[in-house]
């Protein structure tokens, strides 16, 4: 089977900042001349607003209007010669579902890129393999994506593990492969066998000056996925599979087959159930399990805002010394004190706030608190009351907007193309 020529459903556009800076036009251009049928592109998904996107590894919130505009013109200039799907890349983590689930209602599907785990910088630790499969396990019960993109990329990291704990690392990751596998056939939904980490020779880079270990690095002697430890449980668990080209230069698309040709020598790829002509849209319109999860994330998603009201005020009661009958504006005092209380620090590594993040957070609260009970009221009640002011007030329908001050400026509307 030549799978070069099917589809792919894994691609970048400059918006990352990490992808070639060329129009996206030439992505689809150089698939048609690679006989491609059908083309996704999938650029990262925006942080959520109030989270103040790196605009290093993704697009702004901004940017999506025209992501939207661009892709959708492509579609019908390409009309009858090759199919284009709009779609995004995008972590899972419950704390943003609701504003995933924005996303994922404007554009054709959603593959879940899930390159790390959300406050909980353990890459490195033994424990990290079966926290990345909970995360994953957790997105795809979500219903929100169609496809795991690289779901083996937790593995990466596997050579910074020390020597004494490679054995237990070993076991660890051979069971958070077999979560990642179990859960992606409960829900029908295929893996990802990724081919961005895998390299094939190239003459201008031979001349480059690159040393003997980064040249075999590059050349793809130490890919650091796929991997054959998690391709051998997904061969045993039976999971259907797709190829992902990751695209970030349109001159990878044309390299498909000999990346798949060097992944050969060490997964036997002929015993993986690799699917011939996969298309997202229609395998969800066929998944009614999927729809169903999805619709479920729907119903029961809330207000980006108010989950981080909820987590980090939660956070701060069971934080050392703050007691849980602290009333309204003691725990707002508390908040502002934080930037200047160096028994805090934690917190930061917590939820990643910068110090204009926890001001803007603070005007959420504030403008949150003028909706509840006036007058004394426990902290956990207090909570509670908080998080549904806000949810209502913030609904799944708009996002806060701020300045790159940390001011908030307005509430969108939601998403449209």
């Amino acid at each position: 089977m030549d799978y070069s020529k099917e589809y792919n459903y894994h691609s970048h556009t400059f918006r990352c900042g990490h992808a070639a800076n060329v129009p996206d036009g030439a992505y689809i251009l150089k698939a048609v001349e690679c006989g491609y049928k059908k083309y996704g592109v999938t650029d990262h998904v925006p942080v959520h607003p109030i989270f103040f996107g790196d605009s290093y590894v993704r697009m702004h919130d901004s940017d999506r209007y025209d992501y939207y505009d661009s892709i959708e013109k492509l579609k019908e200039l390409y009309k009858g010669t090759i199919d284009v799907y709009l779609g995004f890349e995008a972590e899972y983590d419950e704390i943003i579902d609701a504003y995933l689930c924005e996303l994922r209602e404007n554009c054709d599907y959603m593959i879940m890129g899930q390159h790390y785990v959300l406050n909980k910088d353990i890459r490195y630790s033994v424990d990290y393999p079966i926290e990345y499969a909970k995360k994953v396990c957790a997105g795809i019960e979500s219903g929100i994506f169609d496809i795991v993109a690289h779901p083996d990329i937790f593995m990466q990291y596997r050579d910074g593990i020390p020597e004494s704990q490679q054995e237990e690392y070993f076991y660890k990751a051979l069971e958070a492969s077999r979560m990642i596998c179990m859960k992606a056939k409960e829900y029908n939904i295929p893996l990802e066998i990724n081919l961005g980490a895998t390299h094939v020779y190239d003459k201008k880079v031979a001349e480059s000056g690159l040393n003997e270990e980064q040249m075999a690095i590059f050349n793809g002697k130490h890919a650091r996925y796929p991997t054959n430890l998690f391709w051998a449980v997904a061969c045993q668990i039976g999971n259907s599979a797709v190829v992902g080209i990751d695209a970030h230069y349109p001159e990878e698309i044309k390299q498909k087959q000999a990346k798949l040709a060097k992944i050969n020598t060490y997964i036997d790829l002929s015993k993986l159930n690799i699917l011939e002509n996969y298309d997202p849209v229609v395998a969800r319109e066929n998944n009614p399990k999927l729809q169903e999860a999805f619709e479920r994330t729907k119903r029961n998603a809330t207000s980006v805002e108010g989950r981080l009201v909820e987590s980090y005020l939660s956070y701060l009661l069971d934080a050392e010394k703050v007691n849980k009958n602290k009333v309204k504006t003691d725990l707002i005092r508390t908040l502002r004190e934080l930037p200047n209380n160096r028994k805090f620090a934690k917190i930061d590594d917590f939820d990643g706030y910068t110090m204009k993040k926890r001001e803007a957070l603070i005007k959420v609260i504030k403008e949150g608190t003028r909706k509840i009970s006036p007058g004394p009221i426990d902290g956990l009640s207090y909570i509670k009351e908080l998080k549904a002011a806000i949810d209502k007030h913030y609904s799944r329908s708009s996002i806060i907007e701020l300045d790159y001050e940390g001011n908030i400026i307005g509430v969108k509307n939601k998403f449209k193309k």
